[in-house]
């Protein structure tokens, strides 16, 4: 029963775990994306130049789809993004959000979309790992957890066990009614 309660517990708080930073991270996209975005409509496409983003992925992509510049690939090898779910939202109403699951990374890529006042858009992304990477990252010290909560469960359901026993092994089988 211990062991059952431990995992459910544990599964449970991962799962609310995953979602909150989740969400913090979407935020937080959504946050450093306005930030460059401001720049980037001051000073234009040169604010890139000096950039360096080593936590998040930058793409600035022109109205017709081309890619203009990628912070982690050569934009001139990179087909057209027209086709993007962010990035045709971004056209048609200013801003634009997806994500997509890659099972070969088993990641998930969260990416939000703006569009400039030049009529291009800056995309953001940054990737996640799955629940199932997460909990597969965490397993030694979930088996850790479950070993310790286990050898204690043992230690005081012995302890029980005995406390309930001794009465009835004190019983004087000869005068049981003292």
């Amino acid at each position: 029963v211990a062991m059952v309660v431990l995992l459910a517990s544990l599964f449970i708080s991962s799962s609310f775990l995953y979602n909150y930073f989740n969400n913090s991270q979407v935020s937080q996209l959504k946050e450093e994306l306005s930030l460059v975005a401001a720049n980037v409509n001051k000073a234009g496409p040169e604010y890139f130049h000096n950039f360096d983003s080593s936590m998040f992925r930058f793409t600035l992509v022109s109205a017709d789809g081309k890619v203009l510049y990628d912070s982690q690939a050569n934009a001139a090898d990179m087909e057209n993004h027209l086709d993007r779910e962010e990035i045709s939202e971004a056209l048609e109403s200013g801003t634009g959000s997806s994500a997509r699951y890659s099972s070969t990374l088993t990641e998930r890529t969260f990416y939000e979309a703006t569009r400039l006042e030049n009529g291009n858009v800056l995309r953001i992304s940054v990737n996640q790992v799955t629940v199932g990477a997460l909990i597969l990252g965490m397993f030694p010290a979930i088996c850790a957890i479950v070993l310790i909560s286990a050898v204690v469960a043992l230690v005081l359901s012995h302890k029980m066990a005995k406390d309930i026993v001794k009465p009835l092994n004190e019983l004087d089988l000869e005068n049981p009614t003292e």
